[in-house]
């Protein structure tokens, strides 16, 4: 049995024990990867689905990442990344890390530095290329460390990396603070999470459904 078969079996077989929760995640994915076409969706229709449209490689490839996030407890996600950063590739420190350090690369290199003053802007060249896979996307942010002690921070706050992007990484920091800031080359001045995320499908209405809150927004909860 060929790898593809397999993957089709272990789906048709495994999904009839997914909990309802499970069930309804594993639907959800099948949404976000664009498999699915419509809002409901039961056992059966979905297996007559992966069945029916297998042979398409484009919808194989999205079952099977949707089968890797469903059924693949503790596998790392693969990542293409293309390092031209001359260090090695980004790695989590920690067992439950949720980012990876991402390090500057100065023109100069090494034994140069930069000077960032307070209240400037830098943009900082990594060196590194990713191919995001589909459904997710590759969230840029400030170390804490720096922030808490010097006023570092990713300039538009969060940085975002889609899926279909394929040039350099960028990353952009203003100093906040009030004493000049050295970068150096290699220094670690961001960190990356590999997140997923959805594309929503609008519904235009003339009004919105009542709450409680209603339209009171800051401070209308208290301090």
């Amino acid at each position: 049995m060929t790898t593809d078969a397999k993957i089709k079996d272990i789906i048709n077989r495994e999904i009839y024990f997914l909990s309802i929760n499970e069930l309804r995640n594993f639907i959800e994915w099948l949404k976000v990867l664009h498999v699915l076409d419509y809002k409901d969706y039961n056992v059966k229709q979905i297996i007559d689905e992966i069945n029916d449209k297998w042979e398409n490689i484009e919808f194989r490839n999205k079952i099977e990442m949707c089968y890797k996030i469903q059924f693949t407890e503790g596998e790392a996600m693969k990542v293409k990344i293309v390092n031209k950063s001359g260090f090695p590739l980004p790695k989590y420190e920690t067992k439950g890390s949720a980012g990876f350090d991402i390090r500057a690369i100065l023109p100069k290199g090494e034994g140069y530095s930069y000077m960032l003053y307070p209240h400037k802007q830098v943009n900082l060249k990594t060196g590194l290329y990713f191919e995001i896979p589909e459904g997710y996307e590759l969230r840029i942010q400030g170390r804490s460390g720096n922030a808490m002690r010097y006023g570092i921070s990713i300039t538009q706050g969060l940085g975002c990396l889609d899926s279909d992007y394929r040039g350099e990484l960028n990353i952009f920091l203003t100093n906040h603070g009030n004493k000049p800031f050295e970068i150096k080359h290699g220094d670690r001045v961001a960190q990356g999470i590999i997140s997923p995320v959805y594309q929503a499908e609008w519904v235009e209405v003339d009004e919105l459904d009542k709450t409680e809150r209603g339209e009171n927004g800051f401070g209308s909860t208290g301090n």
